[in-house]
């Protein structure tokens, strides 16, 4: 799949803005990643996941979460081995906010995105990611965050084990590995010893077939869940294959899927294209769950029948397995927590660098890492 050479930094870059567009072009890693945020959260709101007013907490705990992870981008600019690009990052997040619910904006934010992020790690210095060298790669086991050195990309149809150690239109394919070129139009893929396709293109194939690059389909043409052109959506159809068609607006008849912004409510074969509902809306509770114009993390609660959250899962709770210490649903906006195999309760989840009870049954207590059995701490395992 095609991908982009700052893999980790830009990979909060995942959906487009909020209404109210851009908040001043990106002038540090924190700023850009702050947008990102808030990037996502304006996203789920659109996409039918999350309500409105949810947006300022989804938005605080995708920054926190992320900078909890193994790899401090904001570190890695402080210590002059990142910056930013402000033009290039205002480009890709305009590149994000265009993007659907339903795709179709193909190749588009890779080719936005790949240089918000200016490298300033020469081949032979420190690094801990790729995207802090300059023409080359960190060779750090690909595990961002871990100790390495800056190296020169390997070359087209060279020796490699992960694909950030070739260049841009590149994978590393096979095993033994070797950098190959993302096929073009009609170019073979999704086949052993085949790279994936280039931006634009996607990966057309049938059961047991080796796949061919393609442009997205169009109006009435077969697809798969990879999508369609922009503007369609892939429609499951109980006659035969999934065929693309225009996605349903505000008040026309619907199935699933609505354009963004809108939710199909309704009973089958009489729902419609409505606004998305928020907490504390009016709803009807003698609908389908999926059909009341909810968020999809929220329920339409039977007795006040308006759009509520579901209680959250605390410090503390009864658990069996670690998915009983999540959202009830689907989106969470707090400290993440983790099945204690020992205890049987919800516990937060460890820092970096923290210490730990490794686990006995239970699920990784560590928000990054895994808890080191003799230093009982949380660690990036780099060796």
């Amino acid at each position: 799949m095609p991908r982009m050479r700052s893999t980790v930094i830009l990979s909060l870059l995942a959906f487009g803005c909020g209404p109210g567009g851009l908040n001043g072009a990106p002038v540090s890693v924190s700023d850009l990643l702050q947008q990102a945020a808030a990037a996502q959260c304006w996203a789920l709101v659109r996409c039918g996941v999350i309500g409105a007013s949810e947006v300022q907490a989804c938005a605080t705990t995708f920054f926190a979460q992320f900078s909890a992870s193994g790899y401090s981008p904001i570190e890695a600019e402080t210590a002059g081995r990142v910056g930013v690009d402000a033009s290039s990052a205002s480009a890709c997040l305009a590149a994000l906010s265009a993007q659907s619910c339903h795709g179709g904006n193909h190749g588009a934010v890779n080719a936005a995105c790949k240089h918000s992020i200016v490298p300033k790690v020469a081949i032979g210095a420190a690094c801990k990611d790729t995207a802090e060298c300059v023409g080359g790669y960190c060779d750090n086991r690909g595990i961002a965050g871990c100790a390495g050195i800056c190296k020169a990309l390997v070359a087209a149809g060279g020796a490699c084990t992960i694909d950030t150690q070739c260049g841009d239109g590149f994978e590393c394919v096979g095993s033994p590995g070797k950098c190959s070129a993302q096929g073009g139009a009609g170019a073979a893929c999704d086949s052993p010893g085949a790279a994936g396709c280039q931006d634009g293109l996607l990966c057309s194939s049938q059961a047991g077939m080796p796949g061919t690059c393609a442009p997205p389909p169009g109006a009435g043409q077969p697809c798969q869940l990879g999508g369609c052109a922009a503007g369609l959506y892939c429609a499951a159809s109980p006659m035969g294959n999934p065929t693309c068609m225009a996605i349903p607006t505000s008040g026309a008849a619907c199935t699933s899927a609505c354009a963004d912004d809108l939710i199909c409510v309704g009973t089958p074969g009489q729902a419609t294209c409505k606004a998305q509902l928020d907490a504390g809306s009016p709803c009807d509770p003698t609908l389908p769950q999926s059909s009341t114009g909810c968020p999809a993390d929220m329920l339409c609660d039977p007795t006040a029948k308006t759009c509520q959250p579901p209680p959250p899962v605390t410090v503390g709770s009864d658990c069996s397995k670690n998915g009983e210490c999540g959202s009830p649903l689907l989106v969470s906006f707090a400290q993440p927590l983790y099945c204690d195999g020992a205890t049987k309760k919800c516990q937060n989840k460890v820092a970096l660098g923290e210490a730990c009870t490794p686990p006995m049954g239970g699920a990784n207590p560590c928000l990054a890492g895994q808890c080191d059995p003799m230093t009982k701490t949380c660690t990036l395992a780099c060796k």
